[in-house]
Order: C-alpha cells, then sequence, then structure tokens
C-alpha cells in the first residue's frame, strides 16, 4: 500500500511500505526523519509517460503492419478472384494483360 503525499508546488511523494517501516523505526529512535528516503512522483510520471508513449507507438506501429497485409491479402483474393472467373485460356490471357496495365481499378 502506498500513502502519498502532495506537495504544495503541484509535486507528490510516494512513501512506500519499506520507507513507512523505515520512517517509523527512526521516529522510535528518537531520530530524525527527514533522511528516510522517498520517491519524487514528478520524476517517474515523466518516465512513466515516457514507457506509455513508446508503448502507443509500437501498437500503432503493428497495428499499421497488420492493416496493410490484410489489405494486401484481400487485394490478392480480389485478383484470384477475378482470375478465376475467366472462362479459357484466352480469357485468362486478357484478363492477366488488363491487370498487368492496371486497366482494372475495381476488381470484382
Amino acid at each position: 500500500m502506498r500513502n502519498i503525499t502532495l506537495t504544495q508546488d503541484g509535486g507528490a511523494i510516494v512513501n512506500l511500505p519499506e520507507q513507512a517501516a523505515a520512517k517509523s523505526q527512526l521516529e522510535a529512535a528518537g531520530k530524525s526523519t527527514l533522511a528516510a528516503p522517498y520517491v519524487d512522483v514528478p520524476g517517474a510520471l515523466v518516465s512513466a509517460e515516457r514507457a506509455r508513449s513508446e508503448e502507443f507507438s509500437r501498437l500503432a506501429r503493428k497495428l499499421i503492419g497488420w492493416l496493410k497485409a490484410s489489405l494486401k491479402r484481400a487485394y490478392h483474393s480480389d485478383v484470384e478472384r477475378y482470375l478465376a472467373q475467366a472462362t479459357d485460356l484466352a480469357d485468362l490471357e486478357r484478363r492477366l494483360h488488363v491487370l498487368a496495365r492496371g486497366e482494372r481499378a475495381s476488381l470484382g
């Protein structure tokens, strides 16, 4: 469990359980607790934000790659379907020439 202390400048200090235990031991011994270890959250938030941003970028690149592959598969399926509609060898050759020239914008 974490205890969070907000500071006046808008930052926060996270007191981890180990730190809380160390602080109470120091207080019990009558020593100053100013030297107790703390984690500065604004710095931690910056590194967490950077990691989140890098992870989002990685996922976005992966999604774009998947979409490109899916579209390519769909296009090849359309080409195969278009060629399969040929009635004879001459029709197949004509369809191949049409595809090679790029005259057929939408297959179907």
